[in-house]
C-alpha cells in the first residue's frame, strides 16, 4: 500500500494511505506488520477504498484530505472532533496540510496558499506574484509567522503575510524546489522531483539548505555519499525539531540520508536495511 503522511496523535499512529486512513497503537512493537493495522472505521467512507493523501495536526485535532475523484479536482478536508469527522473545505486539489504557530491551518492548493480557521474560513491568500500564478509546490510558516513557498512559476517566494509584503529570495529556481521543511529559520528544500506519473526523472539537483540569508546546495558534486549511491530525486525532506542543522532526505527508490552541518554523515538504503 502507498503510505503519503504517517504522524502520531492521542498515542495512536495514524497512516494516510491510497486505501484509506489506517491506525496502530503508537507502542505496539510490530507496527512493521501490516497485519496489526486496522482501517479507521470512524472515517467517512471509512470502509471504502479512497485515498487519504494528507494529515495534520492542528490545535490538537486531527485533520485529513480525501481524495474525492481520480482526477483530485474534489478533495474534501475532515476535522476529527469528539465524535465525528467534520468536512470543512471541499471542491479543491489539496497538496498539503500543516499545523504550525500562527493558529491557523496552512492549506496549499494548485494555485494558491491560505490560511484557515478550524472550520475552513479564510483569513489570509497568497494567490499571485507579480500578476502570475505562482503554482506552490509546497509551503511552510517560520517563527516569525512568515510563509516559505516554494514554487514551480518562480523558485521560492516570502509571504510576509502579516504585513502584505512579498519577496522572491534567491535559491532553488522554479520546479528545483519540491518539498520542504524549517524549524528555527533552517529552511530546507528538496530539489528533485518525479515524472507526471510518478516515475523516476534521475534529477540530482540534491538538497538546499536556507539559513541567515544564504543557500547550500548538497549534491553528487560536493558529496561522496549522494555520488556514490547514485542518490538522486529527492522528493521528501524534513528536519530534526531540537536541532535543525540536521536533516534527513529522502530519494525516490535511492534511500535515505542524514545531513549534518551541511554534509552527508549516513545513508540508509537496500545495502544497509
Amino acid at each position: 500500500r502507498s503510505v503519503y503522511r504517517s504522524l502520531i496523535f492521542n498515542d495512536s499512529l495514524y497512516s494516510a494511505t491510497e486505501h484509506g486512513l489506517m491506525k496502530i497503537d503508537a507502542a505496539n512493537p510490530f507496527l512493521s506488520n501490516f497485519e496489526f493495522w486496522t482501517r479507521d472505521e470512524s472515517f467517512p467512507l471509512g470502509g471504502e477504498t479512497g485515498p487519504i493523501n494528507q494529515l495534520t495536526i492542528h490545535k490538537n485535532k486531527l485533520y485529513v484530505n480525501y481524495r474525492n475523484d481520480s482526477e483530485g479536482n474534489n478533495d474534501i478536508v475532515y476535522r476529527k472532533d469528539s465524535f465525528a469527522w467534520i468536512p470543512i473545505i471541499d471542491n479543491r486539489t489539496i497538496l498539503r496540510l500543516k499545523g504550525n504557530t500562527v493558529e491557523k491551518l496552512l492549506v496549499v492548493t494548485l494555485n494558491d496558499v491560505t490560511l484557515k480557521t478550524v472550520n475552513g474560513s479564510t483569513t489570509h491568500g497568497f494567490y499571485t506574484y507579480q500578476g502570475v500564478y505562482h503554482k506552490p509546490q509546497d509551503a511552510v510558516v517560520g517563527v516569525d509567522s512568515t510563509i516559505y513557498i516554494p514554487n514551480l512559476a518562480f523558485g521560492v517566494i516570502l509571504d510576509e503575510w502579516e504585513s502584505s509584503q512579498h519577496v522572491l529570495i534567491n535559491g532553488p529556481y522554479r520546479d528545483l524546489a519540491w518539498k520542504s521543511s524549517m524549524y528555527y529559520n533552517h529552511l530546507w528544500i528538496a530539489g528533485g522531483k518525479v515524472t507526471g506519473t510518478f516515475g523516476k526523472e534521475f534529477n540530482g539537483n540534491g538538497i538546499y539548505h536556507y539559513i541567515n540569508g544564504d543557500w547550500t546546495n548538497i549534491n553528487k558534486n560536493n558529496s561522496d555519499v549522494i555520488d556514490e549511491n547514485k542518490f538522486n530525486d529527492v522528493i521528501a525532506v524534513a528536519n530534526d525539531e531540537n536541532n535543525p542543522d540536521v536533516a534527513y532526505a529522502g530519494s525516490y527508490g535511492e534511500g535515505l540520508i542524514e545531513i549534518r552541518g551541511d554534509t552527508v554523515s549516513k545513508i540508509w538504503n537496500h545495502n544497509n536495511m
